[in-house]
């Protein structure tokens, strides 16, 4: 096996259990609370960690053996979900616990997801990063999203405790997979420096030293405060304004990751076709308009054809700002700027969970998708206008003289 199809494999059982957890988490919580601050809080703490440990997470990756580290953190996260597992069987789990749980989880995905995006340049030619990063991110999206979370809200409401036991068990397999990586050859450059501190400190210069990444950077921020915004309260949205039961909530989830993968796939040919500013422009309009659109509506077959459409151009804008990312910072600084940028873009994640929350108890569970949609048009018409080929040729070729330097 290939390193990068062990990768691959590696994240599509790691993404399944992920999926499981996608729909059974939320469903625990609303079997203890229909609070939609209390329900939107899950997310928000999901994604604390990047605002708390982000730079410093970087920092980490770049300095250790990576390999070594992201297997360490699937077997700590394999024992967190495994003790929720036991909690929820033994009729003992609570809101606190939830809450803990996601923290710890969200901590360990900061690592893995850093890890797994400087690992795979590595292993992948430059040219190939996006048709890489589309395979990566379909299998993501069909465990994460199409498999998973149905599988999670059936077993959910046949034995609560089945979706965390099986999401346990899925981060040990791709524990196993990773460790059959070449870690000497994966193994981060530049490991002779003066101290933790400069590290951190020379990944943020780069960063908000380099106008496109910089660009990128306060995209990330408002789009994906938005897109938490209405993603927080949607099993309530699904569950009170669909009328959904819990198994059809699942099925729905399902049909939206079909537009992800889509999306994924496709989105290396369409930014060859059209543009990479062109298909961010055009992916945030679909987006976006597509989430106000859901707002006004309570049939679920309508809503379900809307959200193909917001995961399917939301992926593919996606895929293109992954790549790119990738490919206009060095393998070096690559760790500390991946979490750099998402300190701030995930850090937004818990602030838009929490105005999601907020508006819905205030205004309605349409108010968020009304804002969230409204949001990422704006950000995705002004980022569309920073990425033409020239600038975008110039990155990469300072990207490579300060390799070769």
């Amino acid at each position: 096996m290939t390193s990068f199809r062990r990768l691959l494999a590696s994240s599509a059982v790691s993404n399944l259990g992920d999926g499981l957890r996608l729909t059974a988490l939320p469903l625990l919580a609303a079997s203890l609370t229909r609070d939609p601050t209390a329900i939107a809080a899950i997310t928000a703490v999901i994604w604390l960690p990047w605002l708390i440990f982000g730079v410093v997470g970087g920092a980490v990756v770049d300095r250790v053996n990576r390999v070594r580290l992201i297997v360490a953190v699937q077997l700590a996260r394999l024992v967190v979900i495994g003790g929720l597992a036991v909690l929820v069987w033994t009729d003992n789990a609570t809101m606190l616990v939830i809450y803990a749980v996601a923290f710890a989880i969200g901590l360990g995905e900061l690592l893995a997801d850093t890890t797994m995006q400087t690992i795979l340049p590595a292993i992948v030619p430059r040219d190939e990063l996006e048709r890489a990063n589309g395979q990566l991110y379909a299998t993501q999206t069909v465990a994460n999203d199409f498999v998973g979370p149905p599988a999670g809200s059936i077993m959910f409401a046949s034995v609560n405790a089945a979706p965390f036991a099986l999401n346990a068990l899925t981060w040990g397999a791709s524990a196993v997979l990773l460790a059959g990586l070449p870690g000497g050859q994966l193994a981060p450059a530049g490991t002779a420096r003066a101290s933790f501190r400069q590290d951190v400190v020379a990944g943020a210069r780069y960063l908000f030293g380099h106008p496109m990444l910089r660009a990128l950077l306060i995209w990330s921020v408002f789009v994906n405060a938005a897109l938490t915004a209405f993603g927080s309260i949607y099993v309530l949205f699904a569950l009170e304004v669909l009328r959904l039961d819990e198994a059809a909530y699942g099925i729905l989830a399902a049909a939206a990751g079909i537009g992800g993968v889509a999306g994924t796939l496709v989105a290396g040919r369409l930014a060859r076709r059209i543009g990479r500013s062109r298909l961010v422009q055009l992916g945030s309009v679909v987006t976006g308009g597509s989430a106000v659109a859901v707002g006004l509506l309570d049939s679920p077959i309508v809503v379900t054809a809307l959200l193909f459409l917001i995961t399917a151009s939301a992926g593919a804008v996606i895929i293109v700002l992954v790549a790119l990312r990738q490919s206009i910072v060095p393998g070096v600084l690559l760790g500390r700027v991946i979490a750099t940028t998402r300190t701030f873009g995930y850090g937004a994640i818990p602030l838009g969970a929490l105005l999601g929350g907020w508006l819905a108890a205030n205004f309605g569970l349409a108010a968020p998708f009304f804002l969230g949609g409204a949001v990422v048009i704006v950000a995705g018409l002004l980022i569309g206008r920073w990425l033409s080929p020239a600038a975008i040729d110039a990155a990469r070729a300072a990207a490579d003289v300060h390799s070769a330097g």
